[in-house]
């Protein structure tokens, strides 16, 4: 059981994802550093949120997602469609990996909506790419030739 995740800055907050206490099951919270007023702040989680075996956050269309291993294969992808609304919360993407995908709590990370805005360029296991299809719901798997672990980055223009 763990919650795993990198700083994710939405809104001009900083977002962690937390283990509120040691030992085993999932009891994880965002916490967010304010940059303007330098103060924290807690953001709710997805309702079913502690059903999860394993969590972590990641950015999606400037908007916070919270993805969610709920068994061997599969991953629930949420996004909060406006920061810091609880409300907000839309499950986006509740998917059973297949393939070469299949890894226990595989670490799937949405990198990007692509053009059309109906599919999103999804990282999986730092080894390779998925195109997952959010109106048919269906995944397609892209190769590169013997990777070893893919980093992926988004540009995105800023003044700060």
């Amino acid at each position: 059981m763990c919650c795993r995740s990198q700083a994710v800055c939405v809104s001009g907050m900083i977002n962690y994802l937390v283990n509120r206490r040691s030992g085993p099951g999932l009891d994880c919270v965002i916490v967010a550093f304010e940059l303007a007023s330098q103060s924290f702040h807690l953001v709710s989680l997805p309702e079913c949120s502690n059903n999860y075996k394993a969590v972590h956050l990641a950015l999606l269309g400037g908007c916070l997602c919270v993805v969610g291993n709920i068994g061997m294969y599969s991953v629930d992808v949420w996004v909060m469609g406006e920061y810091g609304v609880k409300e907000s919360w839309n499950k986006l993407v509740a998917w059973t990996l297949a393939g070469s995908a299949r890894h226990y709590n595989a670490y799937v990370e949405p990198i990007i909506y692509l053009k059309n805005g109906r599919e999103v360029l999804f990282k999986v296991n730092q080894q390779h790419f998925v195109i997952y299809d959010v109106e048919d719901k269906e995944a397609k798997e892209t190769w590169l030739c013997n990777p070893c672990c893919l980093c992926t980055f988004v540009y995105s223009e800023s003044l700060v």
